[in-house]
């Protein structure tokens, strides 16, 4: 993947990541998004932080439950895998671990 399509793909990813939790999540859950950068707060100050880095072409995510992972995308599939387990998709990952701070199961489902 050339520079120009991993930053449009990472943008396009955060920017409906966002857009999904802010419909999904309560209003006391805080979504900032800015290019290339999605936190994620929830009331008790638990945060998860996404952010785009370009020399690897991956999603770091930082998480206050399972610290820090790395997301590459694979464009076979048109998904974010772990590069520690490819178990891991970025999106039910996220969900696993935000329904477990949210009132009500969290459901993240993203098309490209």
């Amino acid at each position: 993947m050339n520079k120009t399509d991993f930053m449009n793909q990472v943008h396009d990813t955060l920017q409906g990541l966002a857009e999904m939790l802010e419909n999904q999540l309560d209003e006391h859950n805080d979504i900032d998004i800015r290019e290339g950068f999605l936190q994620i707060t929830f009331p008790a100050g638990h945060i998860w932080l996404l952010n785009r880095h370009g020399p690897t072409q991956e999603i770091w995510l930082s998480s206050p439950i399972t610290g820090g992972l790395h997301f590459r995308f694979h464009e076979d599939i048109q998904r974010w895998i772990s590069t520690r387990s490819s178990q891991d998709e970025l999106f039910s990952f996220l969900e696993r671990e935000l329904s477990a701070f949210s009132n009500s199961a969290t459901a993240i489902h993203l098309t490209s």
